[in-house]
C-alpha cells in the first residue's frame, strides 16, 4: 500500500538528481535492507568468536579432570600399542577411576578415539581432540540448519539460530569436558538429513552409530519402531548388533563400566548421580532445589514421581500425534526426556 502512495517524480526532480530516480525521504533502500542482516550476523559472529576464544583459553585448552579422561584411555587398547601408561592424563594409571580391565561408554566411542593412540603424546592427542569435536559440532549443526532450511545468512531466524549454536552453554562445557556428545551431534544430524529425504536405511545406520557411541540417541530407534519405519529400524539394529558383538569379542561387556554402574546401582549413593554439578537433567534440578529448600531427604521420591509423570505425559502426547508427521519435534523431545 505504501508503494501506491509514492508519487511519480516531477521532471525537475529527475533533472536535479542526475540519475532519473528518486526515493521518498526516509524510505529504506533495498541495499540497506540487504546490508542490515549482514551487519547483525557480523556482530553475532564477532561476539561468538571472542566468547569462544576466551572460554577455550581459560577452560578448554588446559588439561583438567573430566569425564572423558575418566574413561580414556581404554587400558586394553593401550596395551595394543605397547606401554599403556603413556596414554594416561591427569589421572595416573595406578589411581585411575576405572580399574585396568574396565572400559566405558559405547564401542563406537573407542573407534572414534582410536587415532589418539597413534599421536605423538597424550597431551597432543587430547588438545587435538578439541579441534576434532569442534569441527564435528559445527558440521553437525550446519547440517541441521540445512535440513531445517535455515541456512540463509540474510534471514533473522537463521542468524538467531547461529547465535544460539555458537553460544550454547553445554557446548562450552562439552569442550572443557571433551564430551563425545559433540560428535554425536554430527551423527544425529546425518540421520536427520537422510531421514528427511526418505533414505531411511542410511538414517538408521547413522542413528545406530550414535547410539553405540554413548547410548542416549538409541531412544530414536524407538521412534523407528513406533512409526513402523522398518528400513530405519532394521539398519540401526544391525549396526547396534554388530557393535555389541565386536565389543564383547574385544573387551567383554562384563568389563563395561557403564554396565557395572547399572548392575551395582544399589551400592552407590543416589546423591552421587542426582547431585552431581554436571547433572543438567530434570533430576539434577530437582535435587538442587530440594537441597536449597531443605527437603533433600525426599529428593529421590520426588524425582521418581516427576519422572513417571513426565514419561506418561510424553507417551500420551506421542499417542495423540500418531497421525502427524512432525518427526523432528518428536526426535528432539525424546532425546531431551531421556536424561
Amino acid at each position: 500500500m505504501l508503494s501506491l502512495m509514492i508519487q511519480q517524480p516531477k521532471e525537475t526532480d529527475r533533472s536535479s538528481s542526475g540519475t532519473g530516480h528518486s526515493e521518498e525521504q526516509g524510505g529504506d533502500s533495498p541495499a540497506l535492507k540487504g546490508l542490515l542482516p549482514l551487519l547483525v550476523l557480523g556482530t553475532v559472529l564477532l561476539y561468538s568468536v571472542i566468547h569462544l576464544y576466551f572460554n577455550i583459553k581459560l577452560y578448554a585448552w588446559p588439561i583438567h579432570g573430566s569425564d572423558f579422561l575418566g574413561s580414556f584411555p581404554n587400558h586394553i587398547i593401550g596395551t595394543w600399542f605397547g606401554d599403556p601408561e603413556r596414554f594416561y592424563l591427569y589421572y595416573p594409571m595406578d589411581s585411575h577411576a576405572m580399574a585396568k580391565t574396565y572400559w566405558n561408554y559405547g564401542p563406537v566411542f573407542h573407534l572414534l578415539t582410536l587415532p589418539m593412540y597413534l599421536m605423538p603424546s597424550a597431551e597432543f592427542a587430547y588438545k587435538f581432540l578439541l579441534i576434532q569435536l569442534g569441527v564435528a559440532y559445527l558440521a553437525g549443526t550446519g547440517l541441521i540448519l540445512h535440513t531445517l532450511r535455515l541456512f540463509d545468512i540474510r534471514s533473522y531466524p537463521s542468524i538467531f539460530a547461529v547465535l544460539i549454536i555458537l553460544n550454547f552453554y553445554p557446548l562450552y562445557e562439552g569442550f572443557t569436558q571433551r564430551s563425545i556428545e559433540l560428535f554425536e551431534v554430527l551423527l544425529v544430524a546425518v540421520g536427520m538429513y537422510y531421514y528427511s529425504r526418505g533414505r531411511h536405511s542410511s538414517a538408521g545406520i547413522a542413528i545406530g552409530l550414535a547410539a553405540m557411541t554413548k547410548f542416549l540417541p538409541g531412544v530414536i530407534i524407538l521412534h523407528f519402531l513406533i512409526r513402523r519405519q522398518w528400513k530405519a529400524l532394521t539398519s540401526s539394529l544391525i549396526v547396534c548388533t554388530v557393535s555389541t558383538v565386536l565389543a564383547e569379542w574385544l573387551f567383554g561387556w562384563r568389563n563395561s563400566w557403564t554396565w557395572k554402574l547399572i548392575v551395582d546401582i544399589e551400592g552407590y549413593d543416589p546423591s552421587y548421580f542426582l547431585g552431581h554439578p554436571l547433572n543438567q537433567a530434570l533430576s539434577g534440578a530437582i535435587h538442587r532445589l530440594t537441597t536449597h529448600i531443605g527437603i533433600n531427604p525426599y529428593a529421590g521420591a520426588i524425582v521418581a514421581i516427576v519422572t513417571i509423570v513426565v514419561v506418561l505425559l510424553l507417551a500420551w502426547w506421542l499417542y495423540s500425534r500418531r497421525e502427524t508427521s512432525d518427526w523432528m519435534l518428536e526426535w528432539n523431545l525424546k532425546c531431551l526426556s531421556v536424561p
